[in-house]
């Protein structure tokens, strides 16, 4: 959720709560009744819709990331392994082959990550005998390939997380459409209940302004549409 969201809706729970608060007061309008309950439907579902998106995200993308850092330990493992080995056996065919610096595997885009990783495994695979000495092996090779394919595994599912993350936001804005449409029928309605009492009118416009998320100033929103007499 964005911070123009967030802060709009921080004002419709407090209007909202506002109004539940008052709706003894309020009962002599019929018509404000069903739009309280209309507005706090669509303020759950604002709160639903967010903590879903927020929920998947996180945990989609931790876990991702936690096995990226995975993959790349155990390719740095066999990385400095076999730079030795070619070092010592001036094997420069080998080396050009791994030669990759931790920096460069954090950098490098996550389907190139995966490619390359695959072929620094498979350059030492052919030589993994004569580098048994130097502490390389076939399970720490097929460790470093279980880890990549585990790694790969989880990119479709940080893909539909980003594409279900849009899908939610556009969920929003609707929701938020939905309660602008709503509340504005509420501000027409609190004019008419301003009539008999101003200081009620005042609290209610006090709460419709949008505070800025770090309290370092207010916007006002969207204000009431004036009720016009039907026969004018």
């Amino acid at each position: 959720m964005i911070k123009r969201m967030i802060n709009k809706r921080r004002m419709l729970i407090a209007v909202l709560d506002f109004l539940l608060q008052n709706l003894t007061k309020l009962n002599a309008i019929p018509a404000l009744a069903p739009l309280v309950e209309t507005l706090r439907d669509i303020v759950a579902r604002i709160g639903d819709t967010h903590e879903a998106q927020l929920s998947s995200s996180e945990g989609q993308t931790q876990t991702k990331e936690e096995l990226k850092q995975k993959s790349i330990l155990s390719l740095l493992e066999i990385i400095k392994r076999a730079k030795a080995y070619a070092l010592i056996s001036n094997d420069l065919l080998l080396k050009s082959e791994i030669d990759f610096s931790a920096s460069e595997l954090q950098m490098m885009p996550q389907d190139n990550l995966t490619d390359t990783g695959n072929k620094i495994i498979a350059a030492c695979t052919s030589k993994v005998t004569v580098m048994a000495e130097y502490g390389i092996t076939t399970p720490m090779l097929e460790t470093a390939t279980a880890n990549l394919a585990a790694y790969k595994a989880a990119l479709p599912g940080v893909k539909r997380v980003i594409a279900s993350r849009k899908t939610a936001t556009g969920e929003l804005d609707e929701l938020f459409t939905q309660a602008d449409l709503t509340i504005k029928k509420i501000d027409a309605l609190m004019e008419i209940a301003g009539m008999d009492d101003a200081h009620l009118l005042q609290e209610y416009k006090n709460l419709r302004v949008i505070t800025d998320l770090k309290g370092k100033g207010t916007t006002p929103d969207t204000p009431a549409e004036p009720v016009t007499d039907p026969g004018n």
